[in-house]
């Protein structure tokens, strides 16, 4: 194991070597420690810095403090960082944020704790947390409550190249790990920003937004409403009254935002459905009772006048027979035709007052 981490290191400090500042007119001590690292020996690193930081050189601390920690010394970081006296660490402590940057990228640190929490705050940049965050998650598969104080502290870290490491970082996470990190993701903590999100475009502001029948909290920003919604696939209803509901199929993920234009148009009078259907009936049935007028004419004539004479020819009982049967086809048919016309009438009107009427809603017009 320890042949394992003096080769980690050796690489560590080559790669840092190559990146590191070569003007050796600043800050010599710091740099007689950054030699030893380079060499691929963090504990002679650390060990030398111990020696500057007896002698009550604050900055020598600190950099005890990191190549301690980068060794996996943890105690003695500890013990250092305090003995520092919470100094802060300049533009000089790049290389130092370098080193503890790889040592999380290649293994070499695998756990938060206070002491790099604390070293984050002294060096000024929590970039190498970032790399500890994301290993621990994925390692894990699960998220204690020291990662999510760091997330926490990262959350606010408002810098471009930490907000789109969280992003990749935040994305990648299974829903059972996102459930966990709620205490940092919910509306007014840290991480807000980084919960998946709906936006809909041009969506009443009025509007009731619900997943699987529950409403969810909304907000609204300028033409938009804005609404946090769970993780994973779901649909998202928006409805108000008097409009087309808006159905959206999306998958969530979290530092994600999903994006959708909602059009609502009005939904038509209750009244022209009635009168549109009820056309339809009313002109079916005015059909049918003109059918059946031509039946009982054609059936009257065929029983009185089968043997092909005319009413001339019939007898006074069977022409008054005759007489009532059309009778009753006449009215039959009377009746049918102002059916169909007042059918057809209701199934036109109940079309230009309904679907094919101006329905499309104000803020789309």
């Amino acid at each position: 194991m320890t042949t394992q981490f003096n080769s980690l290191f050796l690489v560590l400090g080559f790669a840092l070597g190559m990146a590191g500042p070569s003007n050796s007119a600043r800050a010599e001590p710091l740099q007689d420690a950054r030699a030893r690292f380079q060499a691929g020996s963090a504990n002679e690193a650390a060990l030398y810095a111990y020696e500057g930081c007896q002698q009550n050189v604050k900055l020598r601390c600190l950099q005890a403090a990191v190549y301690f920690s980068v060794d996996g010394q943890n105690e003695l970081a500890m013990q250092m960082l305090q003995k520092s006296g919470g100094v802060r660490g300049n533009t000089s402590f790049s290389f130092e944020v370098r080193a503890l940057t790889m040592a999380a990228q290649t293994g070499a640190l695998t756990q938060i704790t206070p002491t790099l929490v604390q070293l984050t705050d002294q060096l000024g940049t929590a970039s190498f947390l970032v790399n500890l965050v994301s290993g621990a998650m994925s390692s894990a598969g699960t998220v204690d409550n020291a990662t999510l104080e760091v997330l926490a502290r990262l959350c606010l870290d408002s810098s471009p190249e930490i907000r789109q490491s969280l992003k990749s970082i935040l994305g990648s996470m299974t829903p059972d790990v996102a459930a966990l990190t709620a205490p940092v993701m919910s509306t007014g903590q840290a991480c807000s920003w980084a919960s998946p999100q709906v936006r809909l475009h041009r969506a009443p502001p009025d509007a009731m937004v619900t997943i699987s029948g529950s409403p969810i909290p909304t907000q609204v920003e300028g033409e938009d409403v804005v609404a946090q919604v769970p993780l994973g696939p779901n649909v998202l209803t928006v409805t108000r009254e008097g409009r087309i509901p808006f159905e959206l199929e999306y998958r969530a993920v979290m530092a994600n935002e999903v994006r959708a234009d909602v059009r609502m148009d009005m939904i038509p009078p209750a009244w022209t459905g009635v009168a549109t259907y009820g056309g339809v009936v009313l002109t079916a049935t005015g059909l049918a009772m003109l059918l059946s007028s031509v039946f009982i004419a054609e059936n009257a004539r065929s029983e009185y006048l089968s043997d092909g004479g005319d009413s001339v020819t019939l007898s006074s009982t069977d022409y008054e027979a005759l007489m009532a049967e059309q009778s009753s086809s006449d009215r039959m048919s009377g009746l049918g035709l102002t059916a169909v016309t007042m059918g057809l009438s209701s199934f036109v009107i109940g079309l230009v007052f309904g679907p094919f009427s101006e329905l499309t809603a104000p803020e789309w017009r």
